[in-house]
């Protein structure tokens, strides 16, 4: 249930309901690959920095694009930040402050930074300067862990000229033509 989702269990990480749902996002991974009608040499991964954690314990996947951190240092985060879902630790930790370290500890393991140095796939990370967590300072201990090639998208905050970009470098690194998301008609939209 929301709220509340992110810190069920989260003092202890045998009992942290996140535990749950990375086990299952990395055997929903081993399907995939292994999946008769999937070419496992083009694989590509999207989405929050889970996507490095999935690379890092399960090799193989030719890229991984990381459009969001999420992850990376989210107890040092949810120390400068009051946005939902983050909000959720601070309100756990006002309400149990003698778990605090507890929390953090659970938390680390989560941490792409320290599985980075695992990652064997391409890498793309949407940047944002001018965020506070997306920005050179802030990436940079996670980008330096990481040993594999590591390349970065300046966000524009124009939702579709960014997911196109993104799309384009993903198809680019599976060897497919990138295809708009939007549609005219029965034609495809102009590629951007």
């Amino acid at each position: 249930a929301y709220p509340g989702h992110l810190t069920e269990g989260i003092d202890n990480p045998d009992t942290w309901i996140f535990r749950g749902v990375m086990a299952d996002m990395l055997r929903a991974y081993e399907v995939l690959r292994d999946h008769p009608a999937v070419d496992a040499d083009r694989i590509g991964i999207s989405g929050s920095d889970a996507g490095l954690l999935l690379n890092a314990r399960r090799p193989g996947a030719a890229a991984v694009q990381v459009t969001a951190p999420f992850w990376y240092r989210l107890a040092e985060m949810a120390d400068s930040s009051d946005d939902f879902p983050i909000e959720e630790i601070n309100d756990y930790r006002r309400t149990f402050p003698e778990r605090r370290d507890a929390v953090a500890q659970t938390l680390a393991l989560v941490d792409p930074q320290f599985q980075a140095d695992r990652v064997t796939a391409a890498v793309q990370i949407n940047r944002d300067q001018e965020g506070r967590f997306a920005n050179d300072a802030w990436l940079s201990p996670l980008v330096s862990s990481i040993d594999s090639e590591v390349a970065y998208f300046d966000v524009t905050h124009e939702g579709q000229t960014d997911h196109d970009a993104n799309d384009a470098w993903m198809a680019g690194r599976l060897g497919v033509e990138p295809v708009a998301r939007t549609w005219q008609g029965e034609e495809r939209g102009p590629w951007r």
